[in-house]
């Protein structure tokens, strides 16, 4: 198992040295239909190893197809969200390891594709995602953060694209994610330029965030307030909203148009409006059927 919560386990194909470190994510369901995926490395500030690249990217291939969660809340364990990428554990995977530079490069990227999978599996998840962010969030957590679909952060919270400082582009979704986020791109590239930190007033003025509470304990009840309302509307309305929100990010309106008519022309033929309706009439809160 990669992680167990209260009721649910994951298994995947890791390397026996990750399934030892399986514990650094944890997942659970703290109320009906929302996961809830934790960072838990809080001794190291949830900085991502290797092994917590790996725990992310099962945790979120298994929800891929888990038909009973409807909210992903990714969080981090301890004081801090996430510190970026831990430099000392990755260190060994960043060395040349082909007998030439070509071989090296290719060897390369493949690394880098492995530390990328976990945001690109998140932004693809078809459940909404909700990231709670508190104290630290740098480099990876901001690659995480941007990844889901709904950020929430507490007041002490201080982000940063860091990478600049360590002499890298960032390279894990950041420098296209922001933009789409903010729709502002010559403040995300002053950050990635800069690599200095933003706080939580700054994240909620440019729109990376869209609350923000005025302490940890705070933002964590807020985030499970939203991902409880959010888990009692309907499971086909929740799963056709987050598709068609994924299409319009790389089509033009007229495409968007188009395929949400194809879209709804299944989707209308649902239980779930007629339920939704009543629902609103009589003033009672509709029961869904599962997917």
């Amino acid at each position: 198992p990669i992680s167990q919560g209260s009721d649910i386990v994951f298994r995947h194909p890791l390397s026996a040295e990750a399934l030892a470190m399986a514990e650094v994510v944890t997942v659970s369901r703290p109320f009906p239909h929302v996961v809830e995926v934790i960072l838990n490395r809080p001794d190291k500030l949830n900085a991502c190893s290797p092994e917590l690249f790996d725990g992310l990217t099962a945790a979120f291939t298994a929800l891929s197809t888990d038909d009973d969660a409807y909210v992903v809340v990714l969080r981090g364990e301890g004081k801090h969200f996430c510190a970026g990428i831990d430099l000392t554990a990755v260190s060994t995977h960043l060395l040349p390891q082909g007998s030439d530079t070509a071989r090296s490069t290719f060897a390369m990227r493949k690394v880098i594709e492995r530390f990328q999978k976990p945001c690109e599996v998140l932004a693809k998840l078809p459940q909404v995602t909700i990231c709670c962010v508190h104290g630290a969030c740098v480099g990876a957590g901001v690659d995480l953060a941007a990844a889901c679909d709904i950020r929430y952060c507490s007041a002490d919270a201080k982000f940063s694209i860091k990478e600049v400082d360590v002499g890298l582009a960032a390279d894990l979704g950041s420098l296209h994610r922001m933009p789409l986020v903010c729709g502002n791109v010559s403040w995300v590239r002053e950050l990635a330029f800069t690599g200095r930190q933003f706080g939580a007033e700054e994240a909620l003025r440019f729109g990376f965030v869209s609350h923000v509470a005025e302490a940890e304990p705070v933002l964590r009840d807020a985030v499970h307030a939203l991902a409880k309302t959010v888990a009692g509307k309907s499971p086909v309305a929740l799963r056709a909203t987050k598709e068609m929100c994924e299409y319009a990010e790389s089509h033009s309106p007229e495409e968007c148009l188009s395929y949400v008519r194809t879209l709804n022309g299944a989707m209308l033929q649902t239980e779930d409006l007629a339920k939704s309706a009543q629902g609103f009439l009589s003033k009672k809160t509709p029961t869904f059927s599962k997917l």
